[in-house]
């Protein structure tokens, strides 16, 4: 009995290590030997690949050879914004403008504020024309006049009647040139435009003497032989 068991465990061992011998694979792994055989193609065919028979190198890529022609190509406009365009201004306009844009400054801001006190000055002659002519008189001065010539010459008129108009202030009798309260005006006949309760006016002979009064209610009339004449409280006198 004993030697039959050795026999056939010998059997056995023998034929385990003949098996091992053939590299037969385990049943439980049938990928071992295909998985080799395919970790080896990619070298081999690359090995296989024939070189280039030009022997011409391999081109730049396609997105750097599109970026270098785009930067190259004078062709294509360019992405800069354009200059603005200079202002362009009507001859009255130019001639407003011509002294009174400081180096640096917007012409087109400084020609807003003379449209804008123009502006204004029609609505009110819209509404009064006296009451214009009174604002002009308060406000004459070389610029007001410079504005109305060149910006809104439909105030002329208005201007006019200004300039030999007066307001509260000493005045000598002769030619018609207010200044600011002081000044001459000339002989003639005025009215006061919305005179206070308090306005008073006198008219002066050479030697001092009272020679003609008003308090605004009514016209006055300045003698071409007054002297002067001292104008409180009434604010403006428009020439009648």
């Amino acid at each position: 009995m004993y030697n039959g068991l050795s026999k056939s465990l010998g059997t056995v061992l023998l034929a385990a290590a003949v098996f091992a011998a053939a590299g037969c694979t385990s049943p439980g792994n049938p990928h071992a030997t295909s998985t080799s055989a395919n970790s080896s193609a990619p070298s081999a065919s690359a090995a296989e690949s024939p070189p280039d028979p030009t022997g011409a190198s391999s081109p730049a890529p396609a997105a750097k050879a599109t970026g270098t022609a785009a930067a190259a190509d004078p062709s294509k406009p360019s992405s800069a914004a354009p200059a603005a365009p200079k202002p362009t201004f009507a001859p009255p306009e130019q001639k407003y403008l011509a002294s009174r844009v400081p180096q640096g400054a917007d012409p087109n801001a400084v020609l807003q504020v003379g449209q804008e006190r123009c502006a204004q000055l029609e609505t009110v002659k819209a509404t009064d024309k006296l009451a214009v002519v009174s604002q002009l008189i308060e406000k004459l001065d070389t610029d007001v006049a410079d504005t109305v010539a060149n910006l809104c010459p439909g105030l002329q008129p208005e201007l006019d009647a200004a300039r030999r108009g007066f307001t509260d202030g000493d005045f000598t009798i002769g030619a018609a040139a207010p200044k600011g309260g002081s000044g001459s005006i000339s002989a003639g006949k005025y009215e006061a435009w919305n005179p206070s309760a308090n306005c008073t006016l006198v008219v002066y002979n050479a030697a001092g003497g009272t020679i003609g009064e008003s308090n605004g209610a009514s016209a006055v009339i300045i003698p071409a032989g007054a002297a002067r004449v001292a104008s409180n409280g009434c604010y403006t006198w428009l020439a009648a």
